[in-house]
């Protein structure tokens, strides 16, 4: 199995995901992964969440951490371990609140109380939201230079902030336009590791190749994303 993470393009998801490497290829290859354990040979996998989230008048916070730990068949490699999290936070321009859902957990987005009308003059509700997240898939990466450690991980860890603006024209339609930057770190190569190392899978090509013999290299990656989103709730 492999457990790898997509860009975030909305400032509400956290974009990761673990896939099995008994995947078809199409579902092994949607979206552009950045960070990527590559395929690890496991016999258990666990994974444990904390989530939590406030709102205050129109003032609205989320944050969550993530845990991964990985079981491998081979008793001779120790089992890695992986961690992510995330924090957010948005406040409603225009004085909108958003209400708590008990049956779903989680709160709902603002309905505003002038729905955009050009003969009454309302224009909705506008929303400012940020985001940070950070996904570290490495475990005993080593160093540039050197071959990767007995039973190491190169999945590289990747940092996300994401600014954005959501209008809520009426109690159904969202835009949501976001900024993102994207920082990516890597220590790729270092093809000739222990067999049973996190290696890339074969679908897995956003990172430059290196060929068995070359000395590995640093990936680090800086990348800038704008994403415009339209969105109905029915």
């Amino acid at each position: 199995m492999s457990i790898s993470a997509v860009p975030e393009l909305t400032v509400d998801s956290s974009g990761y995901f673990a896939q099995s490497a008994a995947n078809s290829v199409a579902s092994i290859t949607s979206g552009a992964k950045l960070v990527n354990t590559g395929n690890i040979d496991a016999a258990h996998v666990y994974q444990w969440a904390l989530e939590s989230a406030v709102a205050w008048n129109s003032a609205y916070a989320q944050g969550g951490y993530y845990g991964y730990t990985i079981d491998r068949r081979s008793g001779a490699l120790p089992n890695p371990d992986f961690s992510g999290w995330y924090a957010q936070a948005a406040w409603v321009l225009t004085g909108e609140s958003r209400a708590y859902n008990p049956s779903t957990g989680a709160f709902g987005s603002p309905k505003p109380s002038k729905p955009f009308n050009l003969e009454s003059g309302g224009w909705g509700a506008w929303e400012l939201a940020a985001r940070y997240s950070d996904l570290d898939l490495n475990y005993n990466q080593g160093t540039v230079g050197s071959a990767t450690p007995s039973g190491g991980v190169r999945g590289g860890e990747q940092k996300i902030w994401t600014v954005g603006i959501n209008w809520y024209p009426n109690s159904v339609i969202k835009f949501a336009f976001d900024y993102e930057l994207i920082d990516i770190g890597r220590i790729i190569g270092g093809a000739t590791a222990v067999a049973g190392a996190g290696t890339p899978p074969a679908t897995f090509t956003v990172y430059p190749q290196i060929s068995a013999g070359q000395a590995n290299t640093s990936a680090d990656q800086t990348i800038n994303a704008v994403a415009i989103r339209a969105q109905i709730s029915l």
